[in-house]
């Protein structure tokens, strides 16, 4: 197995590539483990010869990736450390205007809640 990078970062909603590029007599197969758990091919998970692309990334897809090669001559393996970002988000919410006007003084501090996720 070629190096490559041993931790991705990635934003919730895209797509990502890890890579995994595997040499070998005779070819060797390649499999896929996230966190112990083998991946299947498929809408989620798309494994090819040079590596496993994610699409559409969630939270539950941050952890530990296993590239596997094996043939009858033995095994390698390679992992990937896969970090999910998530944007901030700010609450934007109705002003209270139950709560009494506030007057304040020149130099005199004042707080706007700006709650954010």
């Amino acid at each position: 197995i070629r190096a490559g990078p041993r931790a991705m970062k990635v934003q919730v909603g895209h797509a990502i590539d890890l890579p995994c590029v595997v040499q070998g007599v005779p070819d060797p197969s390649v499999s896929w483990l996230k966190d112990g758990t083998a991946l299947l091919d498929g809408s989620q998970y798309k494994i090819s010869d040079e590596g496993l692309t994610l699409n559409q990334v969630g939270l539950m897809d941050e952890g530990v990736y296993t590239c596997v090669a094996s043939n009858i001559a033995g095994q390698d393996k390679a992992t990937i450390q896969l970090y999910v970002q998530v944007p901030p988000v700010v609450e934007v919410s109705e002003p209270p205007f139950n709560s009494p006007v506030q007057e304040r003084v020149a130099n005199q501090q004042i707080a706007f809640p700006c709650p954010a996720k």
